[in-house]
């Protein structure tokens, strides 16, 4: 007998025991099979939240557990404890209170956050990531010196602060924990967000690594980079021999770079090797349904192909293109139609008849 163990985890940023997994997915980890989800944004129209205090209570409430009388002032170890609590219920009102009385102790905060750089608490995380954000450019030089800390989960860290402050100046300090263990996840998610179109080569190398979560999370780099010479390198993680995750990854990266994509989708969905990559060069086809005689033409080829299961990538593919009224939607429904009737796989047959676009047809 055995269990399989999946995680799940909604929204926020994440400090999964001692590693980040925010917004990642995972097969193989402490935790088994794993999904982080992002935070959903929120609901239009939803009234805002009613507060549990007023805003006198809630300041109240923080001068009584963090004045210090003596010294007439606030206590800042008393207000971190406070700003670092779970915001929910009564704390929802005297949280943000407390943190802004922290970002007025200025130095003093943003030294405290600074030393909390790393923690494994998330809700002390969240505090040390307001103080930084509040303090700016402040914070930086600070952050840019940490990228050569000894601890991994520091220097990760760190790089994460940087990209959330904007500090593209970091990037060459950055780059190089791209290279180191334990720091691979942070420098890919900071160098997508700051956007240096230039690193792809270097990202492009963790492509290769043997952990699954940095392969995805170099994949959805390359793709944050945008840049159309990371085609073939993201086309090479469509190999059957290549987790799920990182090939349905690596196609939905493909389909963004849009038509620069079609030079390393076209020749796989035409004859290649490898069914599974193949597959997938099909689907992202239909899922960019660009204009231009070569991709319909593919398509619309392969209805007819020996495999079943290319007929049946083909037939959904196709069924993008025939979508609207111009006339290669004319076309590619009739050759669906045609397919329809002459189909003998069950699987496809049943997909040509689901298709939204022959749904008025005569079949």
């Amino acid at each position: 007998m055995g269990s399989i163990g999946l995680f799940l985890d909604l929204a926020g940023r994440d400090l999964h025991g001692t590693r980040e997994a925010n917004g990642t997915v995972w097969t193989k980890e402490t935790y088994g099979a794993g999904i982080d989800l992002p935070d959903a944004p929120p609901a239009k129209g939803a009234p805002p939240a009613r507060p549990h205090l007023s805003p006198g209570e809630a300041e109240a409430r923080v001068r009584k557990e963090a004045w210090d009388e003596a010294a007439g002032e606030y206590d800042l170890e008393r207000l971190w404890e406070i700003a670092r609590r779970w915001a929910v219920g009564e704390m929802a009102d005297v949280v943000p209170v407390a943190r802004k009385h922290l970002i007025e102790q200025r130095g003093r905060a943003l030294r405290k956050a600074l030393s909390r750089v790393g923690t494994r608490d998330g809700l002390e995380e969240r505090a040390v990531a307001f103080v930084l954000h509040r303090a700016g450019e402040a914070a930086a030089p600070e952050l840019e010196a940490m990228l050569r800390d000894p601890d991994p989960r520091r220097r990760g860290c760190a790089a994460r602060y940087l990209a959330d402050l904007k500090a593209r100046a970091a990037l060459p300090a950055i780059l190089p924990l791209l290279e180191r263990e334990g720091t691979e996840l942070a420098a890919l998610d900071a160098v997508g967000r700051l956007g240096d179109r230039a690193a792809w080569k270097p990202v492009a190398k963790l492509l290769a690594h043997p952990k699954e979560r940095v392969r995805v999370a170099a994949v959805r780099c390359l793709g944050r980079l945008g840049v159309a010479e990371a085609a073939e390198a993201l086309a090479g993680r469509l190999a059957g021999s290549e987790m799920f995750t990182v090939r349905f990854a690596a196609e939905d990266e493909l389909v963004k770079l849009g038509a620069a994509a079609l030079p390393v989708l076209l020749p796989r969905a035409r004859e290649g090797r490898d069914l599974t990559a193949r597959r997938h060069a099909i689907r992202a086809l239909g899922r960019l349904a660009l204009d231009g005689k070569e991709p319909y033409e593919i398509l619309t080829g392969l209805l007819a192909d020996p495999d079943w299961r290319v007929r049946y990538d083909a037939a959904g593919a196709l069924g993008a293109y025939a979508e609207g009224t111009g006339y290669r939607a004319l076309a590619a429904r009739a050759r669906l139609t045609a397919r329809w009737g002459v189909e003998e796989n069950p699987y496809v047959k049943v997909r040509l008849a689901g298709l939204a676009a022959l749904s008025g047809s005569s079949r």
